[in-house]
């Protein structure tokens, strides 16, 4: 916990704006068309969110309380920038505008509010803004099926089934959100005071309950992994990795000799092609593809495929998206837009290596990992999962700069020494008288 150095109140209005921008991000409470894009008092409420998670970092910048020169805030301006361009020839260029505009705030946002709150303490503030989103959602659940429960084809019905969607945009947005949410609670309980450690310890059981009752298969993984993960960290690492290993061929054979037993165990039909065609992600993915080679250089702009896929012939109306993150870059910005995020890794990852960022990075490989299965986090406007994503980057970029100001405080404090160490020969030698020659 950081010394504080300015009035609470500062704090408290810090921590009430912070809450309502993550619930504004992370909640959809009504049901609808999805055809339908009117605006209503969700949308108000979301953009509200937007502006204001827009306007805090701006006038810090204004102010000169913010800077964003360091090299991991840079490169991933580059690449929200070069999505932002991509609007000039988006589908709805002012919906693009929009939503690139969205994102580049978002991350602002992340960079102002991690030099405004220690890792820890934000940590704490997403987790028990999902904690609160996910009690409202089992209300919601058991007090209106229609807006709680998931909406999918039940054989040749459109009707709810008993997964949970809660007040999240889906069941895998809330199972997801959720897997964070006691991910970080695991990540940094160590570092929590008392009080944040009973808010992490008060809202795991709900998180946990939606987790389940989502029936988010990537987010039990995401779960299970992470205590892996965190034991791997410690100990004996050669030992770890020669255990994770075998772990990992003895996984691999029984897939390969027999995938129809363990793919139908997994899959929620019973049917080993649910899994092995992604549920249905492999024909859309087909299709993503073949769009990309007709545009590979550019894209067809951010929030495009909202408009496209759909309209398909060989797809069907709710596949808005690709489905894939590293696809839904590509299909946006074309290949210039997934080198510039792949750089942004690549700079994201060197720093986070040298800097020992465990907990930042375990969080974004798990991204890097659901963005087999899905867009997130740009699949839209910016979600939870786009707010989570650039909170782990900022967490990367100041620890990075911290580091460097240690570095040159070592180097400095060491110069400083032998100025003084030579000063002090030098007026040794002054007073001492000179030696008898023989």
């Amino acid at each position: 916990m950081r010394l504080r150095q300015r009035p609470l109140y500062i704090d408290t209005l810090a921590i009430v704006a912070t809450v309502l921008i993550f619930f504004a991000a992370m909640t959809f409470w009504r049901v609808r068309d999805y055809a339908d894009k009117s605006v209503d008092a969700q949308v108000l409420f979301k953009m509200l969110g937007i502006g204001a998670s827009l306007a805090l970092p701006i006038a810090a910048i204004v102010a000169g309380r913010l800077r964003v020169t360091h090299r991991v805030h840079i490169a991933w301006l580059l690449f929200l920038g070069s999505l932002m361009m991509t609007s000039v020839y988006a589908i709805n260029p002012p919906l693009a505008l929009l939503y690139t505009a969205a994102f580049i705030g978002c991350f602002l946002f992340a960079i102002w509010l991690n030099g405004f709150f220690s890792e820890t303490e934000v940590a704490t503030i997403l987790n028990g803004t999902i904690g609160l989103v996910a009690i409202l959602s089992l209300v919601v659940y058991f007090v209106n099926p229609e807006l709680g429960r998931m909406q999918a084809w039940l054989g040749d019905e459109f009707g709810s089934n008993d997964r949970i969607r809660g007040i999240a945009a889906s069941p895998n947005g809330l199972g997801s959100m959720t897997a964070f949410g006691l991910i970080l609670s695991m990540l940094y309980f160590r570092s929590a005071s008392p009080q944040q450690r009973a808010i992490m310890i008060a809202a795991a059981p709900f998180e946990l309950a939606c987790l389940v009752m989502s029936d988010n298969r990537t987010g039990m993984l995401m779960l299970l992994l992470a205590p892996v993960a965190m034991a791997a960290r410690r100990g004996n690492r050669a030992l770890n990795i020669l255990v994770l290993t075998l772990a990992g061929c003895l996984v691999l054979t029984v897939l390969t000799l027999a995938p129809d037993l363990v793919f139908g165990s997994v899959s929620r039909t019973g049917e080993a092609d649910e899994v092995t065609s992604g549920n249905g992600r492999a024909l859309i993915w087909s299709v993503v593809l073949e769009r990309i080679g007709q545009q590979p250089l550019f894209g067809y702009g951010y929030g495009s495929a909202t408009f496209i896929l759909p309209q398909d012939p060989r797809l069907f109306s709710v596949a808005a998206h690709t489905h894939n993150l590293y696809l839904e870059v590509l299909f946006s910005g074309g290949a210039l837009a997934l080198l510039l995020f792949l750089a942004a890794l690549v700079v994201t990852f060197y720093d986070g290596i040298r800097n020992h960022c465990f907990e930042p990075l375990l969080i974004l490989s798990f991204f890097l990992l659901r963005g087999i299965f899905e867009p997130a986090p740009f699949g839209g406007v910016p979600t939870y999962a786009g707010y989570v994503f650039f909170m782990m980057v900022a967490f990367v970029a100041a620890r990075s700069i911290r580091g460097s100001e240690r570095a040159s405080a070592q180097v400095s404090a060491g110069a400083q020494s032998l100025l003084d160490l030579c000063q002090r020969n030098l007026r040794q030698a002054r007073h001492t008288p000179p030696s008898r020659q023989a």
